[in-house]
């Protein structure tokens, strides 16, 4: 993953036409006072976030442009999977655990937080196809090879 920076390469005042049309497209926005949307260019693999929306500096020039724009839900797949993230419908193995045995592959079916009593996270536990259910740091994702080649 490269970092590059877009206001260099773009100005301020990019739009986000303007950042499709030269391969980045919108993978995420953080919430709050000021709103940053990462953008994602997933041929050469380089990010970067651009400020939408500043809501304590009232001198800002906010990006209608950014901030408005839809988030692009096949290039954020990508963009997670280039991250390591985990997802739904992923084919995983199992490197590690007792209850599902290791070196068997499964898909996933779904992703459940944990909680201990006390209401504090513990982990992420991915649910398979077939029922069975093990933590997130038990497995890694595996390609297709029929894809590949």
């Amino acid at each position: 993953m490269k970092e590059i920076n877009l206001v260099e390469k773009f100005g301020y005042h990019v739009t986000n036409e303007a950042l499709n049309a030269a391969g980045f497209y919108k993978v995420s926005e953080t919430c709050g006072s000021l709103v940053i949307a990462t953008y994602y260019n997933p041929e050469t693999d380089e990010e970067d976030g651009i400020v939408g929306r500043d809501y304590d500096y009232d001198r800002s020039v906010d990006n209608d442009s950014i901030y408005n724009a839809p988030i692009n839900e096949g290039v954020r797949k990508h963009w997670l999977h280039s991250n390591g993230a985990i997802l739904a419908g992923d084919k995983v193995m199992v490197i590690k655990g007792r209850k599902v045995p290791k070196g068997t592959i499964h898909t996933v079916k779904a992703k459940k937080d944990v909680y201990d009593r006390y209401g504090r996270w513990q982990c992420e536990y991915l649910i398979f196809e077939d029922g069975l259910a093990t933590n997130e740091a038990n497995c890694i994702r595996v390609f297709d090879t029929e894809k590949i080649a």
